[in-house]
Parts: structure tokens; C-alpha cells; sequence
């Protein structure tokens, strides 16, 4: 009897021992599923997810208007105007009067501001800077931001200059981020210059050559000291979804040879842009050399959106001026007298 006894209390417990076991693989596969639910979800609560796990599905490839990166743009890398300003009448003038009055560039594209914009008092607008740098380097937008209360936002991927940028206080929101050539996010080398020993405004020239490392020919000679780094590229479409922008008065691109693939995948059917700075250079058909001839094919590209040319400066990199033909700018005649 006694062994009986001790028989059924030992099938007991073996019984007990395999159920639990039971009920703890059911339950761990319910956690599992249910975090990967959530995990692949959009409108989940991404928050609670590690940053490692996030950084990776960024790069899905995932969708330009993917929830999930509307909301990694505004939560990591979109940044709110910082304000107070800290640019002043002095900071304007050394602008126009210092190493930038050399840049030819600059000189172009400060007339033409001038020309469409203070000139005819048109204030409280809204513009894109891609290729900020300092926010004061070069600006094409400073000007427009102090003098005639625009506000907008500066992209800038290079994390030295974004740095330098938000402590400059501009009035605008920012981005540490570059504009993808693609219509999804995507991780890429970003190749930067820097002198040995130089002046601040100097080693800020050389950044201003900043560029997106493709591996393609670069016909340019950079003296500098190159050094790579990967950043994040979002498409434009992302970007403008994450700031809630339908309508830009004025965007101004500078992104080192990047300028078509980011244009063909910009979405015009849905944002309005007034006037475009571009600085295009092409490739030449049989070299594939780059090169700073006028290029007829671009200009038609843009005539294809309903844009016309309003003005092009031929320098180290040739600059184009865009202007939309159903704007209020499109009767502007530009003036004779050339940057």
C-alpha cells in the first residue's frame, strides 16, 4: 500500500512539473509574438524599444512616409528653433563684407535674395537651407531670417558644423540629417575636409565641401585632410512630413553633386516651392568627368514642372536660379548687373 502510495505522488508531480513547464513555453511564446507585433506595427510605441533596434529597422528599407520614420525624424533628429537668436546687425555685415564676399556663389545668389525678396518686402516666409553648415557661412537665408522675419529649416549632416549651428540660435528648425538620393532612408559615408591649422571661417570653407562618399570620379583637387564618418539621409518627402511643411517660398540646395537624384525624388505634386537655388554641376558623356558647363537638360527638367530659369551664374560649381510660373515671382525681371 505504502508503494502505491508513494507511485501516485511521484505521477503527480511529474504531471504537475510537465504542465507548468507547458504553461511557461505558452507563455513565452505569447510574449514573443506579441512584441513582435508591436515592434512591426505602425503607430506602435517605438519608445520602449532599444535604440540599437530602432537604428536597424530605420534602414529597412522602410516606406518615405512610414510612420515609424516621421516619428524617428522628430523624436532624434529634427530640432526645434532654439531661440533667442544670437544674430545681430555686426554678424550680417562681417557675413557680407568677409571671406564670403569672395565666394562668388555667394555674391550670385545674395543679389538675387535681394533682388525677389527684400526688395519687393516680402516677410514672414518660409525656406530650406540644405548644406547650412554654421547657419552663417555662405548663408543664401541669413539675410532673410533677420532682416525680414523668415523662418525655415537648415540641414546639415555633418555633426561638427550642426553643432556649431545650433549654437549660432538661428530662428529656425534644424536637422542633423542629410537628404537622401533615394526614396527611403538609408545609411551613407559622409566624406568631410578639414586644414591642419586655420582660421575658423577658413576651416569652415573647407566643410562646405562636404559631400556624400559614392566612390564615383571626382575631377575637384581637395588639399585638405579628408576624414568619413556614416550619417543617416532622409528623403525629402520624410523630412517635410516630420516639419509639416506644404509650402516653401524659398529652397536653397548645395549638396555636392547629390542635387538630381535628391530633385528627382522630391515630391512636387504635393509641396509647393516658389523659387529654387541650385548648385548643379554635370557629368561629361564620354569621360564621365564632372563638369561646370551650363546644362540645357537640367533647365528643361525643371521647365517640365512648370519652372523657368530666372537667372544662372557660371563659377566653380554653376549656380541656377528657379523660379515656379504660377508664383507671385514670376513677373520679377532680374537686373542687369551680374554677381
Amino acid at each position: 500500500m505504502a508503494m502505491q502510495v508513494c507511485w501516485l505522488q511521484r505521477m503527480f508531480l511529474s504531471r504537475l512539473k510537465r504542465s507548468r513547464a507547458r504553461c511557461l513555453y505558452v507563455l513565452l511564446a505569447v510574449t514573443s509574438a506579441a512584441y513582435l507585433a508591436v515592434a512591426r506595427t505602425p503607430g506602435s510605441n517605438w519608445e520602449c524599444q532599444p535604440e540599437a533596434v530602432l537604428h536597424h529597422r530605420l534602414l529597412g528599407p522602410l516606406d518615405a512616409g512610414d510612420p515609424f520614420v516621421i516619428s524617428e525624424i522628430r523624436r532624434k533628429y529634427l530640432f526645434p528653433a532654439p531661440g533667442p537668436s544670437l544674430i545681430s546687425k555686426d554678424v550680417i555685415k562681417r557675413m557680407t563684407a568677409g571671406e564670403n564676399n569672395n565666394l562668388y556663389s555667394f555674391k550670385f545668389y545674395d543679389r538675387v535674395v535681394t533682388e525677389l525678396f527684400i526688395s519687393n518686402n516680402i516677410t514672414g516666409e518660409y525656406f530650406i537651407e540644405a548644406g547650412a553648415l554654421d547657419g552663417v557661412y555662405a548663408s543664401n537665408t541669413l539675410k532673410l531670417e533677420f532682416l525680414q522675419q523668415w523662418t525655415g529649416l537648415l540641414v546639415e549632416p555633418d555633426p561638427d558644423m550642426f553643432e556649431l549651428l545650433l549654437n549660432t540660435k538661428r530662428n529656425s528648425q534644424a536637422i542633423r540629417a542629410c537628404i537622401s538620393p533615394h526614396s527611403y532612408p538609408y545609411k551613407a559615408l559622409l566624406r568631410t575636409l578639414s586644414p591642419e591649422k586655420s582660421p575658423h571661417d577658413s576651416a569652415i570653407s573647407y566643410k562646405s565641401m562636404t559631400s556624400l562618399f559614392s566612390g564615383e570620379s571626382d575631377d575637384r583637387t581637395f588639399n585638405g585632410f579628408p576624414t568619413y564618418r556614416d550619417v543617416i539621409c532622409f528623403p525629402m518627402s520624410s523630412i517635410l512630413l516630420a516639419a509639416q511643411v506644404s509650402h516653401v517660398t524659398l529652397f536653397s540646395l548645395d549638396v555636392e553633386d547629390a542635387e538630381r537624384k535628391i530633385l528627382e525624388t522630391f515630391p512636387f505634386e504635393s509641396v509647393k516651392v516658389d523659387v529654387w537655388f541650385v548648385e548643379h554641376r554635370t557629368r561629361d558623356d564620354v569621360t564621365g568627368a564632372l563638369t561646370t558647363a551650363y546644362d540645357p537638360e537640367f533647365v528643361k527638367w525643371f521647365e517640365a514642372r512648370n519652372y523657368s530659369l530666372y537667372d544662372f551664374h557660371l563659377s566653380n560649381v554653376p549656380d541656377y536660379v528657379f523660379v515656379y510660373n504660377n508664383s507671385r515671382f514670376r513677373n520679377i525681371r532680374r537686373k542687369a548687373t551680374q554677381a
